[in-house]
């Protein structure tokens, strides 16, 4: 064979390989895509805060901020998550640092660590770039169920405060 066959070959192959390439890199940004219709699949019990616990959450900006993140992460934009540690994990300390004291229990304690868990889990994942849809619809789902459990503790813990109970 001569120099222009094994050039035409090479031609042929580097070719062939930059077509796969691109194939591969078109399907990984057809999969990391999650939409609205993929979070409303997620099942959970999703809690309104009672107008008790309104009061106290109109002026605690920390919840109110991640109250949005929510409501963004439901529509399925998780780009607050993306190479956002520092300013998420300060959300998640300032959260906890400023809850009003009416709302400060050991049970809403307990359901901000799990947001805040759930939160950094979902964070971890959204900076990888070979994590599938299920797994991250399924890390979604975590956060939404925390955040939706903490404010079901709030609800509660003012309910039970508000309740007359007298002893005989």
């Amino acid at each position: 064979m001569s120099k222009i066959t094994y050039v035409f070959i090479l031609f042929i192959l580097l070719s062939c390989g930059e077509s796969q390439q691109t194939e591969v890199v078109q399907e990984v940004e057809k999969s990391s895509s999650i939409t609205k219709e993929d979070i409303a699949q997620i099942k959970y019990t999703e809690y309104v805060v009672d107008p008790k616990v309104a009061v106290y959450t109109e002026n605690w900006n920390k919840y109110t901020e991640l109250n949005d993140v929510i409501a963004k992460l439901k529509l399925g934009d998780y780009s607050y998550f993306q190479d956002n540690q520092e300013i998420l994990s300060t959300l998640l300390t300032d959260l906890q640092k400023t809850i009003p004291k009416e709302l400060n229990s050991p049970s809403v304690m307990a359901r901000l660590v799990a947001v805040e868990n759930a939160c950094l889990k979902l964070e971890s994942l959204a900076n990888l770039s070979n994590i599938d849809n299920e797994e991250m619809v399924s890390v979604i789902g975590e956060v939404l169920i925390a955040f939706n459990n903490m404010r079901l503790q709030m609800n509660k813990k003012l309910e039970r405060e508000s309740q007359q109970i007298y002893k005989p």
